[in-house]
C-alpha cells in the first residue's frame, strides 16, 4: 500500500469511541498534499518524546526493538529491517517468525548499526524512548531525512495507544479490533472478577543487581496496581532506593513476584537466590511459607505481551487467589 487512503479517517474516528475510556496518545488523521498523488494521506501523531510525527507512507520500515516490532506485526506492518534482538524473542515467543523472513539484521540493540539504518532508505523508523542509545540518534537520522517516532510501552494504555498510532498507519481495521479492542475488553472481564488487595512486591533480578518496581516503571508492577494490589514499594520509597532483605522482612508482603533480565535467565535467578533466599531469614517471610513467591514467565512479563496482554492478567489473578 503506496498511501494511507482519506476514508481510513471515518473508521479509526468510530474506534476512538469504541476504546471504553481507554487513554491513547494524541493521534489525528487529516488530507494533505503529496508530490505523488493529491488525495493522500498522512498520519499524524505526538510520540513518547513529545513530539509532532507526519508518517506520509510506511512501506518500508525499521524497527529497533524487538518488542516494539511485535507490535508494529500486530498492528498489521511488515518489516524491513530490526534489531538482533528481534529474531531472538520471535524464537521465545513464538509469535509470526514469516514476518521477519526479509528483515535485515541491524546488529545490537543497545548499539544498531548507524550505517545500515542510515544507507537502507527507510520510509519510516520506530525506536525506543526508553534507551539512551536510540535517543541519542535523533538528531542523526533527522539531519538525515528520514521520519522517526519513539515509543515507551511498559503499560497496557501504552500498548493500546501505540496499536492505535500503528493500525492507522497500516490501515488494518482488523488487527484494532483483534488484537487491542477484544484484548481490552478481556482485561476487563478478567479485572471484574477480582476484589482482593493483596500486599505485594516485585522484584527484578539480573545477573548483577536486584532492583525493587513501582508501578511507575515497570510493566508488572503497574499490572498488579491496576489490580488494586498494594505494591510496598509505593508505600515504602526507601525500597525503591536500596532493596535489602531487612526491609522486605520488615514489610512482609503476602506476595512476592520477580521478573528476570537478561539474557541468561539462570544467571540472573542464581544471583537472586544468593543475594536473598540463601538467607534463613528469607524463610520467614510471609510469601515464602505460603508458596506465594513466584517467579514470573518472561514470555508473559519480560517481553510486552502484545496480542497476550490478558494472559498476563489472567496468570496475576490465578496466582492471587491461589
Amino acid at each position: 500500500m503506496s498511501f494511507l487512503k482519506l476514508s481510513l479517517c471515518v473508521f479509526f474516528i468510530s474506534i476512538l469511541f469504541l476504546s471504553c475510556g481507554k487513554k491513547a496518545r494524541d493521534v489525528s488523521v487529516q488530507s494533505t498534499s503529496s508530490h505523488n498523488q493529491a488525495d493522500a494521506t498522512a498520519i499524524e501523531f505526538t510520540d513518547a518524546l513529545n513530539r509532532k510525527v507526519t508518517v506520509t507512507q510506511a512501506n518500508k520500515v525499521a524497527v529497533l526493538q524487538g518488542s516494539l516490532a511485535h507490535i508494529w506485526i500486530c498492528a498489521g506492518g511488515k518489516l524491513a529491517a530490526t534489531t538482533a534482538d528481534t529474531f531472538t524473542e520471535a524464537d521465545e515467543l513464538s509469535f509470526n517468525k514469516e514476518a521477519l523472513s526479509d528483515a535485515e539484521n541491524l546488529g545490537a540493540l543497545m548499539s544498531p548499526n548507524v550505517e545500515l539504518l542510515i544507507g537502507g532508505g527507510y520510509d519510516f523508523i520506530i525506536l525506543s524512548s526508553a534507551m539512551s542509545a536510540h535517543t541519542k540518534l535523533q538528531s542523526t537520522l533527522e539531519e538525515a531525512g528520514f521520519t522517526i517516532a519513539y515509543f515507551k510501552v511498559e503499560t497496557f494504555s501504552d500498548y493500546l495507544s501505540m496499536m492505535q498510532i500503528c493500525t492507522h498507519i497500516t490501515g488494518d481495521e482488523e488487527a484494532y479490533k483483534t488484537n487491542a479492542l477484544a484484548v481490552s475488553q478481556k482485561i476487563d472481564e478478567l479485572k471484574a472478577t477480582f476484589n482482593e488487595k493483596p500486599s505485594v512486591l516485585v522484584l527484578r533480578t539480573s545477573s548483577g543487581k536486584i532492583t525493587s518496581r513501582s508501578a511507575r516503571n515497570d510493566m508488572s508492577a503497574a499490572m498488579l496496581s491496576d489490580l488494586g494490589c498494594v505494591n510496598i514499594a509505593d508505600e515504602k520509597q526507601s525500597l525503591l532506593e536500596d532493596v535489602s532483605l531487612e526491609k522486605i522482612i520488615e514489610a512482609d508482603p503476602d506476595f512476592i513476584f520477580v521478573t528476570m533480565m537478561g539474557a541468561d535467565s539462570a544467571k540472573a535467578l542464581s544471583h537472586l537466590e544468593s543475594t536473598f533466599a540463601a538467607n534463613p531469614a528469607w524463610a520467614s517471610l510471609s510469601a515464602v511459607k505460603s508458596g506465594h513467591y513466584i517467579i514470573l514467565p518472561r514470555a508473559l512479563f519480560h517481553f510486552k505481551p502484545c496480542e497476550k496482554w490478558a494472559d498476563s492478567y489472567a496468570f496475576l489473578i490465578s496466582t492471587l487467589l491461589s
